[in-house]
């Protein structure tokens, strides 16, 4: 379990928050995943590593939102923070690292 969780808030076309989702576990599965992932984005163009970040976080929220509406109503900031931050407990994960 995460000392802190990781939040990623949606929001509407006037800026205004809509719902804010916590992750507090990350399972094992998705660990392996966004190091692996990581690591094909630095070879991927620029779209597509958009949309595997976005495919991710989506999936590790347990699909409580879509991949639209974390385009339409995500933050990029934010969004890279919640990749940044998934990448980085998952690198903590490697002995010897």
């Amino acid at each position: 379990m995460l000392k802190e969780p990781i939040e990623l808030t949606l929001y509407d076309g006037n800026n205004e928050e809509i719902e804010t989702f916590k992750l507090m576990i990350i399972r094992w599965g998705f660990l392996k995943k966004a190091l692996t992932l990581a690591k094909q984005i630095k070879e991927a163009e620029a779209e597509e590593q958009f949309d595997t970040i976005g495919k991710l976080i989506c999936e590790i929220y347990g699909n409580r939102f879509s991949l639209d509406d974390l385009n339409e109503k995500g933050d990029r900031d934010q969004v890279m923070a919640v990749f940044n931050a998934i990448t980085m407990v998952a690198a903590k994960q490697i002995p010897n690292a």
